[in-house]
This record gives C-alpha cells, sequence and structure tokens, in this order.
C-alpha cells in the first residue's frame, strides 16, 4: 500500500474525545487505546535510544493518532508516513516528528492507484481491503518499502512502537522479505493482519498479547516485560474486514456493525481460530460480555 509517511500519530477510525482534549485525557487518543497501552506497558521500561515510533498511516495529527502523545507527552521521535495527501499538510503543521507522503508495499517503485476515501483510503489491489478505486477520489501512487524508508530516515535498529493500518495491506508492508534482523520493533499493533503475517512474525520473535475490536497487539521477545504480557496459547485471528469477496463470518452487529467480520481468503471459518469479535468488548483491564450471532459454517 501506498501512504505519506509522516513522524508522527496515526489516527484510528473515530476518535475517542475531541481533538486536543484527547492530549489531557486518562482515555488517550487513540482510537483503541493504543497510545495508553504503549504507555502503559512499554514507557516506563524503556531504554532511550528506543523512544521512536512508526506510525503508519498516520492520517490526522492528533484525534485519533497513536502516536501524538509519545510524541509530545514523553518526548519521543518518530516517523509519520501517509499517502493521502489530505493528511499531510496537517502534519507537518502539527507534529514534531518526520513527516513522509509515501505509498508503502512490499515493492519500490510499483505505480498503483490509491483511493483517497479519508481515514480508510488506501492502495487499490485484489486481497486489500480496496479491490477497487471505489466511488471516491483516487490517485496514481508509487510505492516505497518501509525498510527503505526506515534507512532514509535513520530509524534505529530498535524502534519502541510501530502502528500499521494500511487497509488490508498490512502483509505488504511487512512482506516475508523484510530485515527483521536489522529493524526491531518492541511493541506492535495492527489492525486486522492476515494469518501470513501474524504467523510471520511469530517466526520472528513476536507475541501476541491480545485484540482489542479491530486490532491485534504483539510485543518482541525483547520488549522488557515480554514474559509477563504474552498470551500466545490464548492466540485468535482478528477477522477481515468484509468485501463482496470475502465470506461473513459474524452477523453484522455489535463491533461487526461497520466494516464487518468476515474471512481471509484461503483461511475458512472451520480451520481458523477467529476471534468473534462482537462477543466482547476489550480493554487493558476487563472483558465485558455482549452478545452476538456467530453465522454457522455450512
Amino acid at each position: 500500500m501506498i501512504f505519506l509517511v509522516l513522524l508522527c500519530a496515526t489516527p484510528a477510525a473515530a476518535a475517542p474525545i475531541s481533538c486536543d482534549a484527547c492530549l489531557s485525557s486518562a482515555k488517550g487518543c487513540s482510537q483503541k487505546k493504543q497510545d495508553v497501552w504503549v504507555m502503559r506497558t512499554l514507557v516506563p521500561h524503556i531504554e532511550e535510544g528506543a523512544k521512536f515510533f512508526i506510525d503508519l498511516a498516520a492520517n490526522r495529527p492528533v484525534c485519533g493518532s497513536n502516536s501524538v502523545l509519545l510524541e509530545r507527552k514523553y518526548g519521543w521521535r518518530g516517523l509519520c508516513i501517509d499517502a493521502n495527501p489530505q493528511f499531510i499538510l496537517s502534519l507537518r503543521e502539527n507534529r514534531k516528528c518526520m513527516v513522509r507522503s509515501a505509498a508503502v508495499a512490499n515493492e519500490s517503485g510499483v505505480i498503483m492507484a490509491f483511493s483517497g476515501n479519508g481515514e480508510t483510503g488506501g492502495l487499490v489491489r485484489t486481497g486489500f481491503d480496496h479491490e477497487t478505486a471505489g466511488r471516491g477520489p483516487s490517485f496514481k501512487v508509487t510505492t516505497q518499502r518501509l525498510d527503505t524508508l526506515l534507512r532514509e530516515t535513520s530509524a534505529p535498529r530498535v524502534i519502541g512502537y510501530l502502528s500499521l493500518d494500511v487497509e488490508g495491506a498490512e502483509e505488504a508492508a511487512l512482506p516475508e522479505n523484510f530485515p527483521f534482523g536489522t529493524f526491531t520493533f518492541l511493541a506492535v499493533t495492527i489492525e486486522r493482519p492476515p494469518p501470513k503475517l501474524s504467523e510471520r512474525l511469530f517466526q520472528h520473535g513476536y507475541l501476541w498479547v491480545k485484540n482489542s475490536y479491530y486490532d491485534a497487539f504483539f510485543v518482541h521477545a525483547r520488549h522488557p516485560r515480554a514474559a509477563n504480557l504474552q498470551r500466545n496459547a490464548s492466540f485468535l485471528h482478528v477477522p477481515a474486514k468484509c468485501t463482496p469477496a470475502r465470506r461473513q463470518i459474524v452477523r453484522r452487529s455489535g463491533h461487526c456493525a461497520g466494516y464487518g467480520c468476515c474471512e481471509f481468503p484461503g483461511r475458512p471459518q472451520e480451520t481458523t481460530s477467529y476471534d468473534a469479535m462482537a462477543d466482547v468488548m476489550r480493554d487493558d483491564e476487563s472483558l465485558l460480555p455482549r452478545k452476538t450471532q456467530r453465522i454457522q459454517s455450512a
């Protein structure tokens, strides 16, 4: 996918409270408390050199941002990346971190279509969330690899936090040939990571912590509290966003009401341990039961 790279925070689909107010709120600025999770589990224990974030794609500078609190409250450096020009100017005006306009994919130099549908915009490709350009504005972008951007911006080899939300292009952003031995992310949150990407992370020393709504939370084995946080034994896949090509596995209610909960291609419900996201509402301390209707396998 192509995203503009900015050293700043990545906003989620909707901010929990008004923009600037989130900077002083215990709820944080993230949609799913990603920033609060990083601040609680990593900030008190991290070494100075690793106080660096990657926000891909960053979207708005404050509202819904996963990285702005790390920057403003704790003085972290970082890189915000987004391919949508709608957000770049605002990021550059309102953030101190590095900001890059880039579309991130598994190959550099490929010309692709980008659906510029606000916060949910992304690269257009079969298998991504945007399989067609859709009704909104679209434009051409030239892709860049994430590791190339990290080298160009002199990012540290141990990076405190990676926020990855690129509308179905997450596996392309961290492909099989990504240099995991060169760059390590201590804490990672990914919106709807496909099973192949989760397996790739496990192979490279990452440990699952929890799912919160549509996001999966991971830590690397080098994280100072990895042993206390990881729950690999109870890992479940977050379902895919629904598109015409994907089969629905949870009825559109609860947390699956908006973009739905569907199977990843080649990963049928019968053989994949999907999380029933409509069943529970998760935060750091509680599991609150909610009713849901699963669609039974044929």
